[in-house]
C-alpha cells in the first residue's frame, strides 16, 4: 500500500516472468480506505502515505503477464468473533469491500 501502482505493477510482472505458475497472496485496501487513512496520517503528522488501492481483485488481471485471480476474501465475509462489534459493516457494500486478501496465480499454469 505504500508503493505507487507503477512500482507494484513492475514487481508483479517481473514475478510473472521469473516464477511462472507461482502464487501471490496479499492484503489490500479500497481507494476509500487509502483516502481515509491518508487523512488520519496527515492530521497525526505522521510522514507516511498510502498509495496503492485495489477496487476489485480482478483489476490485476488487466496488467498482462497471465495474472489470474484465484480467490478473494473480504474481512467481513465470515463470522469472525473478533469482528463482532463491526459485523454490521458487511451489509454496507462500500464498507464490506473496503479491505481484503487477494490470491493470484502468476504467469503460466505450471
Amino acid at each position: 500500500m505504500y508503493f505507487p501502482e507503477s512500482q507494484i505493477r513492475r514487481l508483479v510482472l517481473s514475478l510473472c516472468q521469473r516464477f511462472p505458475g507461482a502464487e501471490l497472496v496479499f492484503d489490500g485496501f479500497s481507494p476509500l480506505v487509502v483516502w481515509a487513512n491518508n487523512r488520519v496520517l496527515k492530521r497525526a503528522k505522521i510522514h507516511a502515505h498510502y498509495s496503492f488501492a485495489l477496487m476489485n481483485g480482478k483489476d490485476l488481471e488487466g496488467w498482462g503477464g497471465e495474472i489470474r485471480l484465484l480467490k478473494e476474501w473480504r474481512y467481513f465475509d465470515c463470522d469472525e468473533p473478533r469482528l463482532a462489534n463491526v459485523r454490521w459493516a458487511r451489509h454496507i457494500p462500500l464498507l464490506a469491500k473496503s479491505s481484503g486478501i487477494f490470491h493470484y496465480r502468476l504467469g503460466g499454469s505450471t
